[in-house]
């Protein structure tokens, strides 16, 4: 009886706190199968003075370190939705930039 389905409504969830998490750009990821998850690793390059200074155009940039700074732990299921959902922004922002260049 325990894995009968039921009708009750799934919980509504108040998603909280995102303003105070810092936004850091991905330069670099990569997803890693562990055991019955999927681990997501996210990498920014320490560009290190580069950063407070202005490259010459014949100047080339020779990356050391690469830092992790965000590790996702997530199940199959997860990555799933995540993947779905990442598809269907990515579809939106394909046709938004293909409605705009028509306009030009």
């Amino acid at each position: 009886m325990a894995d009968e389905p039921t009708d009750q409504p799934l919980p509504q969830l108040d998603f909280v706190g995102m303003q105070d998490v810092v936004a850091l750009y991905a330069d670099a990821f990569f997803v890693a199968k562990t055991g019955d998850a999927f681990s997501l690793y996210f990498f920014q390059n320490q560009l290190g003075d580069m950063v407070d200074r202005e490259l010459k155009k014949t100047e080339s940039v020779r990356v050391t370190k690469t830092k992790c700074f965000a590790r996702i732990v997530i199940t199959p299921s997860g990555l799933s939705n995540l993947v779905e959902a990442l598809a269907a922004n990515i579809g939106i922002e394909i046709v938004r930039t293909d409605s705009s260049d028509k306009d030009q």
